[in-house]
């Protein structure tokens, strides 16, 4: 069956997939166990065993602002060149973009995000 992914790559990477009806199939926040490079290599694992070969995937971007941005994008590229090795195909969703896709406008908080995906 196929499934529609969304992947928000962090320290705390949230993972959600959903049925074509709309239905959640899976929701879950992953967290890396140990220190670095062993917590962001458990990350990158965890995702790739959340995937499916048929998923279809959006994966938020990257925030360029970010005060982590090392770390996040050494996970961010960890979880993208795992999807490459297993030939999965992925779309990249820029965070404003998202933020605007759920009504809450692109420089929302997360909380606002998750009021308007609430509404919707």
């Amino acid at each position: 069956m196929t499934r529609y992914v969304g992947i928000d790559p962090s320290t705390k990477t949230g993972i959600v997939a959903l049925s074509p009806s709309g239905r959640t199939l899976d929701a879950r926040e992953i967290e890396g166990k140990g220190e670095d490079p062993r917590r962001m290599y458990s990350i990158i694992q965890a995702v790739s065993k959340a995937i499916q070969p048929d998923d279809i995937i959006c994966i938020e971007g990257f925030g360029f602002a970010s005060q982590s941005g090392f770390l996040l994008g050494g996970i961010g590229w960890g979880v993208r060149m795992e999807l490459y090795r297993r030939g999965i195909p992925y779309q990249e969703v820029s965070p404003n973009g998202l933020k605007k896709f759920t009504g809450a406008g692109g420089t929302a908080s997360k909380a606002e995000v998750v009021v308007e995906t609430f509404k919707r």
